[in-house]
């Protein structure tokens, strides 16, 4: 299995570079507030949040789960084979 990234840049700045916020992670995506990711696990499929920019306590929401999204900031809406879940 190749290793999975989640990674930052700054589409202002004259040279984009790549800063990496999570390893072993994928289908990342921002809270609105911008002050956490939720993202699928690569170890078993979880759906986890954790701080953003900088990664520090992480919580999980599921134990299996894909692709999760913001729909509020408090909610995140992910899938599980084809039945759809939210969690506050």
């Amino acid at each position: 299995m190749l290793p999975a990234f989640v990674v930052r840049f700054d589409p202002r700045a004259a040279t984009a570079t790549m800063d990496t916020v999570l390893v072993g992670a994928r289908f990342a995506s921002v809270s609105p507030t911008e002050r956490l990711v939720t993202y699928q696990s690569m170890d078993g499929s979880r759906i986890m949040v954790t701080t953003f920019p900088t990664p520090t306590r992480r919580w999980q929401l599921a134990s299996q789960g894909v692709e999760p999204l913001w729909i509020d900031p408090a909610t995140v809406l992910f899938r599980q084979g084809a039945s759809w879940y939210a969690a506050t």
